[in-house]
């Protein structure tokens, strides 16, 4: 089992602890001086309060805001497309061309097709809501009924994206955030524009925000 060692130097003591973090044991490590020490209590204890204190009072200062991008449909806007203009051209081609019945089904089938898609596109729009300030990442989902989530930039373990073939064209994405938040491990922010470059601002913002606190994570 790993062992802890609690080193004096310049009245400063050296206080960890030994925890599960995506998968790995990781050792997580603060410098508190010793007039911080409290009598009774545990090393644990005090490094949970040394984080809990740290940067509270400092301004939350807001980083980027961003919504579900219409443009993550492309696919599907250029298959609608594709169906709007090709199917009619197959109507005319058979039997069928002079049958206004058949006209009219097409147009209606048509017609809710895009009706579906923009609905599809505004209710995701809408629904979606992120915002990175300089110690959280917000979520916002739903529309009458809305949930609101958090989670603390210092719990986010790691940040990834994934594209498409198309997307990857567009600068579109989904970004993927693993954290140790038990009530949302795992959050998919799905249709993000500039995805390569929201998601350095999140791993940054992580990255800044665990300096800020003093920890020092390093895999042991």
């Amino acid at each position: 089992p790993a062992k802890l060692r609690y080193l004096d130097a310049n009245r400063q003591q050296l206080v960890g602890r030994v925890a599960l973090v995506g998968g790995k044991l990781r050792l997580v490590a603060s410098y508190m001086s010793a007039d911080e020490m409290r009598p009774g209590e545990s090393p644990a204890q005090r490094l949970r309060d040394r984080v809990l204190d740290t940067g509270d009072d400092e301004p939350e200062s807001i980083i980027w805001s961003g919504v579900y991008s219409a443009k993550a449909m492309v696919g599907a806007w250029i298959g609608a497309a594709a169906a709007t203009l090709i199917l009619p051209l197959l109507l005319a081609a058979t039997a069928l061309r002079s049958n206004q019945t058949t006209w009219l089904i097409l147009g209606i089938l048509l017609a809710g097709l895009w009706l579906w898609l923009i609905g599809t596109a505004v209710y995701r729009k809408l629904s979606n809501f992120y915002e990175l300030t300089s110690q959280r990442l917000k979520h916002r989902e739903g529309i009458l009924f809305r949930k609101a989530n958090r989670i603390e930039l210092i719990d986010i373990d790691d940040v990834s994206y994934r594209q498409g073939p198309i997307q990857a064209v567009m600068g579109l994405g989904t970004i993927t955030i693993q954290s140790s938040d038990t009530s949302h491990p795992n959050l998919d922010m799905v249709g993000i524009a500039d995805v390569k470059q929201i998601a350095d601002k999140i791993d940054d913002a992580r990255r800044a925000e665990r300096r800020k606190r003093g920890l020092h994570i390093e895999t042991v």
